[in-house]
């Protein structure tokens, strides 16, 4: 009896878990895409104003207002792409096509937030051995750009980032080390939960949501494949993408 009763009260409390996590999504969801429209107005009246302003500090002025809209932006679409990836009830279709990998990791590089304003070296080492592989361009451009653009974040100006691509069974590895402040061991666990920040004073710092590996990961898995990450605390950290030559043949539609 005692033991029907404590069931009882478990099943409910997971049920109201459930309900709870599905009003959050929910929640996410509709909130960006309502921010979505007011934020590309704002992008567009600031850029319209900025390309006709002489006056040199009224120009810098709008520039910032033009820089944290675009921020704002890429926050909104991080929160609907890991909305995507989290339905469990999403059936979602890859855009599948050959991929050459360096002028697709080259174009990511060109699609990180920091692109404008790094002063890193960057280097995209394709090994000639390395086979084109079959993928959503979009989705993994995207995984890519947010797996560079946290190097570049989390490291030092003038430091190197090297991105590498590699033979692995019937695929590729792809890895981006960089130079940076490196994760700690305790924390390594936790660096693909949703809204995950490793030390409250680098959100601080580094701004940012959390966002960035939960998604690499969720597109990478798409694709059939694995990400690892592995860091030592003031070295760098080193994330280690495996693509299988092509996505489950389910996931791909046709183009």
């Amino acid at each position: 009896m005692r033991s029907a009763h404590l069931f009882n009260n478990l099943d409910q409390a997971y049920r109201d878990l459930k309900e709870m996590d599905r009003r959050k999504s929910e929640f996410v969801a509709i909130t960006s895409h309502e921010l979505r429209t007011p934020i590309a107005i704002m992008l567009g009246y600031a850029s319209i104003l900025h390309d006709s302003e002489q006056d040199p500090v009224k120009k810098g002025q709008l520039a910032t207002i033009e820089k944290q809209a675009s921020f704002l932006s890429s926050m909104v679409d991080m929160l609907l792409n890991l909305h995507e990836l989290s339905d469990n009830t999403a059936q979602i279709n890859l855009r599948c096509q050959p991929l050459a990998l360096e002028p697709m990791l080259q174009n990511a590089l060109s699609f990180t937030r920091n692109h404008s304003t790094y002063k890193h070296k960057v280097e995209v080492l394709v090994e000639g051995s390395a086979p084109p592989i079959v993928g959503d361009e979009v989705r993994l451009m995207l995984a890519f750009s947010n797996v560079i653009d946290n190097a570049i974040k989390f490291s030092s100006d003038g430091s190197t980032v090297r991105v590498s691509v590699q033979p692995q069974g019937n695929g590729v590895r792809v890895s981006v080390a960089d130079e940076g402040i490196g994760i700690p061991e305790a924390d390594l666990h936790n660096i693909f939960e949703p809204f995950y920040q490793v030390e409250s004073s680098l959100t601080r710092r580094f701004g940012g949501m959390g966002l960035g590996l939960p998604i690499v990961k969720g597109i990478i898995e798409l694709h059939g494949g694995q990400v690892a990450v592995h860091s030592k605390l003031g070295e760098g950290t080193q994330v280690i993408v495996d693509l299988p030559d092509a996505p489950p043949e389910e996931r791909c539609m046709n183009i």
